[in-house]
C-alpha cells in the first residue's frame, strides 16, 4: 500500500494537476451548450477547447469567439454560463427556443448575434453589459442581434445598438424595442 501511495504521489510530481482539471473555459463552454443537439463531436471535454469547431481562442489560450450559426442547433440560451474572455457570439441560423438568459452576458462581449431562431417571450435586457454598448458607438451598427424570433411586449430597458426587427432592417438608434404583445391567456 505505502509503494502505491509513494507511486502516485511520484505521478503528481511528474505530471501537473492541470493535467486532471478542466479549464474553466472547457467547463465554462460544456455547460453553456448542454442541452444541445445534435453536438459537433469534438464538443467534449476530450479535445481541448480552442480545438472546438467553431471556437476561435486568443494566444493565451483563452476562447474569445464562438460561431456556430446556421447548423440546425436546438437547445436553450444563458448567457451566464459563457467563458469570461468570449467576445463575439454567432447563433443565428439555428432552432434554439425558449427565452435567452440574457442578463448574465460576460463584459468582454462585444457582439451576440440570436437572429432567426426560435426564441420567444418577453425579454429581459437589463443585465446587458456595457461593453455590447460601447462597441455599437465605435463601429455604428448594431451588436445585439435578436431579428426573426417570436419576442413579446417592449424591453424593461433603454436599448441603443439593437436589432430586433423583423424585416431586416436593424434601427440600432432605438431606444425601446417593441415587439408583439405577450399573450397573457386570456
Amino acid at each position: 500500500m505505502m509503494k502505491s501511495v509513494l507511486l502516485l504521489c511520484a505521478a503528481m510530481i511528474i505530471v501537473p494537476s492541470s493535467c486532471y482539471a478542466l479549464s474553466d473555459d472547457l467547463s465554462a463552454m460544456l455547460s453553456f451548450i448542454a442541452d444541445w443537439t445534435p453536438k459537433d463531436p469534438s464538443w467534449t471535454e476530450a479535445v481541448p477547447v480552442c480545438s472546438w469547431v467553431g471556437v476561435k481562442c486568443s494566444p493565451n489560450g483563452t476562447v474569445t469567439v464562438f460561431d456556430v450559426g446556421n447548423r440546425a442547433m436546438t437547445g436553450t440560451f444563458n448567457g451566464s454560463r459563457l467563458p469570461a474572455n468570449i467576445k463575439t457570439l454567432y447563433l443565428d441560423y439555428n432552432r434554439f427556443t425558449g427565452t435567452p438568459i440574457l442578463g448574465g452576458l460576460l463584459a468582454a462581449l462585444t457582439f451576440v448575434d440570436l437572429s432567426n431562431n426560435d426564441f420567444n417571450g418577453p425579454l429581459d435586457l437589463s443585465g446587458i453589459p456595457r461593453s455590447l454598448w460601447d462597441y455599437c458607438l465605435y463601429v455604428s451598427s448594431p451588436t445585439l442581434i435578436l431579428s426573426r424570433n417570436q419576442f413579446c411586449g417592449s424591453t424593461n430597458v433603454s436599448m441603443p445598438c439593437a436589432c430586433a426587427v423583423s424585416d431586416g432592417k436593424c434601427n440600432y438608434t432605438a431606444n425601446i424595442l417593441h415587439f408583439a404583445p405577450c399573450n397573457d391567456g386570456k
